[in-house]
C-alpha cells in the first residue's frame, strides 16, 4: 500500500490550478516542475506521502516520454482517477506549448529581427552545452560497468551519424538488458507493451504523418524530451519541415519556455502543417506515453516486479546517456561556426558542472547575452 495523506478526495479545480501554474511558472525543464509538485502536492498540500511520491517519481522515469506528464498521470489517477490523470496532465502543458506555438508562428518576423537572431546565436551553443551537461551527470550516475559504457557510446555513434533510428538503439539496448537478466521462467509483461508499434501511412494527410512521426518517437524515447531531440531532428531535417539551425532555434526555445523541452514538438509541428500540424505533434508526443503511464498506474506492483520490464529498463539506462549525448552533438553541429561559439558552449558545460544546483536559465541566459555582446563589438549589430 503506498502512503496517503489526504482523508477526503481532492478537488478537480485545485488538482488543475496545480498542474496549470506548474506548467506555467516551471522554466528551467521538467525537474524544475518536479520540485515543484513535490513542494505543492507533499509540503503545502498533504496530498501525498513522500515515500508515495517518491515512488511515482521513480515509475514515471522508467516510462517512456516526458518524465513530469508521466508524474502528472501517475499523481492525477492516485488521487483522482483516470479523468484526474487526464486533466492534470492536459491542463500542464497548456501554458508552454501555446506559447511556443505563438514562437513558432512568428518565427520568421523574430528570427529577422537583428538582437533576436544574435541572441539565438549565443543561446544555440550554451543549449548544447546545457545537453553535454546533462549526459556527463547521467553517465556519472549511470554507468557502472564497461557493458554501460559501450552501450552508451555504441548509441552516441549510432545516432549521432544516423546509422541507427532512436526506436532501433532503444530495442537492441533493452534486449541486452532483458538478456543480461536472465529471468529464470518467462515472465509476461502483461498489460505494459513498452514499445506499441505505431506506423505511418505515407499517403495520409499532413497532420496525420506529423502526429504519426511523433507518437513513435514518445513511445521509443526513455530519458526525458532532451532525449527526443535526435529523433526530432532527424525526422524534421529529413522531411524538410526544418533546417539545421531553425531546429538548433526550436530547442532552445524548447528550454527557455515553461513545461517540458519536448514542447519543441509543438514548434517543429507548426512549421511542418500549421495549427494542425502544432496540435498534432503535440498529441502525438504527449499521448501515447500517457497512455502507458496510465496502465502502469493501474498497476505498479507488476510493472516493478516485472523481470522482463525491469531487465529492459536496466538496458537501456546507459542508452539513455547515448541518446543526450548524440543530441549535445548535433546541436553542436548545428550552432559552433566560430572559436567564439565553441567558447560559450565549454563555459555553459564548464558551469553546468561545477554548479549543478544552479536554474539552467542563467548560463543560457549569459549564453544570449554574449551573443549581442559579441554582435555589438563586431559591429553587426548597434544598439
Amino acid at each position: 500500500m503506498t502512503e496517503r495523506v489526504a482523508q477526503s478526495p481532492v478537488r478537480f479545480r485545485a488538482l488543475a490550478e496545480v498542474a496549470f501554474v506548474t506548467g506555467a511558472v516551471a522554466f528551467g525543464g521538467g525537474l524544475a516542475a518536479i520540485a515543484r509538485l513535490r513542494r505543492v502536492v507533499v509540503g503545502e498540500r498533504g496530498w501525498m506521502g513522500e515515500d508515495a511520491f517518491v515512488e511515482r517519481v521513480a515509475v514515471a522515469g522508467a516510462l517512456p516520454g516526458t518524465m513530469v506528464t508521466n508524474l502528472l498521470v501517475l499523481l492525477g489517477y492516485e488521487l483522482r482517477g483516470i479523468l484526474g490523470a487526464l486533466v492534470a496532465t492536459g491542463v500542464f502543458i497548456v501554458p508552454g506549448c501555446t506559447l511556443i506555438a505563438l514562437v513558432a508562428a512568428y518565427y520568421d518576423r523574430l528570427h529577422g529581427t537583428p538582437w533576436v537572431r544574435v541572441a539565438l546565436d549565443g543561446l544555440n551553443p550554451a543549449v548544447a552545452g546545457l545537453f553535454a551537461s546533462i549526459a556527463v551527470e547521467l553517465g556519472r550516475a549511470t554507468l557502472k560497468d564497461l557493458r554501460g559504457a559501450m552501450i552508451a557510446l555504441g548509441t552516441t555513434v549510432a545516432l549521432a551519424t544516423r546509422w541507427l533510428t532512436l526506436l532501433e538503439v532503444i530495442a537492441l539496448a533493452g534486449a541486452v538488458g532483458v538478456i543480461a537478466s536472465r529471468p529464470r521462467a518467462p515472465s509476461s509483461p502483461g498489460s505494459l507493451a513498452i514499445l506499441p508499434a505505431m506506423a505511418v501511412v505515407l499517403s495520409a494527410p499532413a497532420w496525420l504523418v506529423v502526429f504519426g512521426v511523433f507518437a513513435r518517437i514518445s513511445v521509443a524515447t526513455f530519458g526525458g524530451g532532451i532525449a527526443m531531440v535526435p529523433a526530432i531532428e532527424h525526422e524534421a531535417i529529413t522531411r524538410g519541415w526544418l533546417d539545421a539551425r531553425s531546429f538548433a532555434d526550436a530547442v532552445a526555445f524548447g528550454q527557455i519556455t515553461p513545461g517540458p523541452v519536448a514542447t519543441t514538438a509543438t514548434f517543429v509541428g507548426w512549421r511542418a502543417g500549421g495549427p494542425l500540424g502544432a496540435l498534432a505533434a503535440t498529441l502525438g508526443v504527449f499521448l501515447p506515453p500517457t497512455a502507458l503511464a496510465l496502465l502502469a498506474a493501474r498497476s505498479l506492483a507488476a510493472f516493478r516486479e516485472n523481470r522482463v520490464v525491469q531487465g529492459f529498463l536496466r538496458g537501456i539506462a546507459p542508452a539513455v546517456v547515448g541518446v543526450i549525448a548524440a543530441a549535445s552533438l548535433s546541436l553542436g553541429r548545428a550552432s559552433v561556426h566560430a572559436w567564439s561559439d565553441g567558447a560559450i558552449l565549454a563555459a555553459c558545460l564548464a558551469v553546468r558542472l561545477g554548479w549543478p544546483r544552479a536554474n539552467p536559465l542563467l548560463p543560457l541566459g549569459a549564453g544570449a547575452l554574449a551573443g549581442v555582446v559579441r554582435a555589438v563589438l563586431g559591429g553587426a549589430l548597434v544598439l
